[in-house]
Formats: C-alpha cells, sequence, structure tokens
C-alpha cells in the first residue's frame, strides 16, 4: 500500500507499519514523502537491468485516466521521477486545467498519483509462480481495498485516506476471483499457458498527498508513533 501518516491522530496506510517499528530496531528504513525527488533506479528485488519506463508501460498511462476521468482528459505530465517498486510502478501525474464551462460538465484534480503493476513487467524477473502469483495478489488486495473497503469507511466518517478516483485490475484467466491471498499456490501451473500477459494488470489512481499535512519518516518519533497506535484501535 501507499505509506502516508499525519500529525493528526487519523493516519491510515502506516499503521501496520508502526506496530513493526516499535518492535525494531531504531535503524529502520528510510521513507521519503510522495513529494520528494524519487530516485528511478530499481530497488534490488527488480530484475536487474530492466526498465519499466518503456513506451509500453507507459502507453496505459492516458486509457487510465480517460477511464477514470473521460475522454476529455487528452494529455498529461510526468512529474519528477516514476517510483520503482518491487511489486508495481508509480508517478505523479499533472494534468491539464478542466473546462468547467464545457457540456461534458467533466472536471478533474490538477495533480494525482497513478500506481501500475503490469504482469509484463514481472515474468522475466518472477520466473516461479509462486512468486509472481504473489505480487499480482498484493495488487489485487490493495485495489480491492479501495475500491470496496474503503467507501465503506468513509460512509462511517473515516476520511483519513487519500481520495481514490479509479481502483481496476484484470488478471482473469490467472487468478480466480474467489481465490484467496492466503491459499498456497498451485506448483502445477505452467506459466507459458496461462492467457496472454500484455492486457493484464492492475491500475490505481489517488489524490495527491500534500506534504504540508502528511509525512513519511522512518523511524517515528515515539509520539507520533502512539497516535498512530490509538488511530488503528479506533479503526478496529
Amino acid at each position: 500500500m501507499f505509506l502516508t501518516s499525519s500529525p493528526l491522530p487519523q493516519p491510515l496506510l502506516l499503521l501496520l507499519f508502526t506496530a513493526a517499528i516499535l518492535l525494531s530496531s531504531s535503524s529502520a528504513f528510510t521513507i521519503r514523502p510522495l513529494s520528494s525527488s524519487m530516485s528511478s533506479g530499481p530497488l534490488c528485488a527488480v530484475q536487474a537491468g530492466y526498465d519499466r519506463s518503456t513506451e509500453r508501460a507507459d502507453s496505459f498511462i492516458l486509457p487510465t485516466l480517460q477511464k477514470a476521468f473521460g475522454p476529455e482528459l487528452t494529455s498529461y505530465e510526468i512529474m519528477g521521477d516514476k517510483i520503482i517498486q518491487p511489486n508495481a510502478m508509480g508517478m505523479r501525474l499533472r494534468l491539464p486545467e478542466s473546462d468547467n464551462d464545457s457540456d461534458s460538465n467533466k472536471t478533474w484534480p490538477a495533480e494525482v498519483f497513478l500506481k501500475q503493476v503490469l504482469a509484463t513487467d514481472y515474468i522475466g524477473a518472477r520466473k516461479d509462480w509462486s512468486d509472481l502469483r504473489r505480487t499480482l495478489l498484493y495488487a489485487r488486495t490493495e485495489l480491492r481495498f479501495y475500491r470496496d473497503v474503503l467507501p465503506i469507511m468513509n460512509s462511517k466518517g473515516f476520511h483519513a485516506a487519500p481520495k481514490c478516483y479509479y481502483a481496476s485490475y484484470d488478471f482473469e484467466g490467472w487468478i480466480d476471483e474467489k481465490e484467496h491471498a492466503t491459499t498456497p499456490a498451485d506448483e502445477t501451473v505452467d506459466m507459458n499457458k496461462l492467457p496472454n500477459p500484455l492486457e493484464k494488470g492492475g491500475w490505481l489512481i489517488l489524490e495527491c498527498i500534500s506534504p504540508e499535512t502528511h509525512v513519511q519518516d522512518s523511524p517515528l518519533e515515539m509520539e507520533r508513533a502512539k497516535q498512530c497506535l490509538r488511530a488503528a484501535a479506533e479503526l478496529h
């Protein structure tokens, strides 16, 4: 999930990490804010030498934006470097000013955060089906949260999470919708016989989080960690 925390007592997506930080040593990893300059170099878990900033990967950006905001949106600008993670790629996008006077009545925010997981990005690096399946299940779980769970939480008064504009995935033929993430992988699956992976993936569009209201520090100060745990208790 995207990691966000807030000085306010209701951060959402950093909650599980907070307990781990409290139980671990103070030499925890460092996380930088979304607004900072992120390196586009792949992390160690990404296939060496693999470049996900390819033309094919970028070809999904505009169609995904149009699914969220309509065909009237015809351009975008990538802000800074893409964020290359072991199991996903993310980017901040600046969108053109929407025409509030048009008959379409279509509007969109000035900036959004897009995260995408393409099956073709991982086939070469994850030759074992259980490993590849795990990556796709990570994406499905996150997208289901934003699509199915967050609206229920919002209806109950929880508004600490970033606004979700779009959450969708297509793993048909690869992972059954009723298949549980905790179920062990079928070792007999032959990845070469799975359906064409070119259109398989997951896409998530969120509002951009302001560095003025949210931080991504690690390790956390004790008081901020306590706030996160109190928020987790209230959430449950």
